[in-house]
């Protein structure tokens, strides 16, 4: 296998586990010692961090094509926001679910308490 065909492998199965990893974090599904399986896929400490979420309006009236495009409009903010936050901070974005993105981004310690802060900084941006 070529490594070209590996390498888009690995992004197909990444956003899949981002967004597992929140369901994860969010849900409480698994147990604790699945966050080193993560911290190991996404080489960063998982242990505490913070949620940011994003509600995406829909328009309950659309009908035909004008569905399709705002499903594309919503795809584009999507992958335009994820692109965004990743090169801000190291983060775990979600997929779209029910017209939401939820971000967690890692914390250690120190910044922990600064979080709030922080996060309102990142959502200026």
């Amino acid at each position: 296998m070529l490594e070209v065909e590996l390498k888009e492998r690995i992004n197909n199965i990444v956003p899949f586990l981002e967004g597992q990893f929140i369901a994860y974090k969010m849900f409480n599904i698994g147990t604790l010692n699945d966050v080193g399986f993560y911290e190991n896929v996404f080489n960063m400490s998982l242990k505490q961090g913070y949620v940011m979420s994003i509600s995406l309006e829909t328009d309950s009236k659309l009908i035909g094509d004008t569905v399709h495009k705002e499903k594309s409009n919503k795809q584009n903010f999507y992958d335009l926001f994820k692109i965004k936050l990743k090169s801000i901070v190291p983060c775990i974005i979600s997929n779209p679910l029910l017209d939401r993105i939820v971000a967690f981004i890692p914390t250690d310690e120190e910044e922990y308490a600064f979080s709030k802060y922080k996060s309102i900084e990142i959502a200026k941006s």
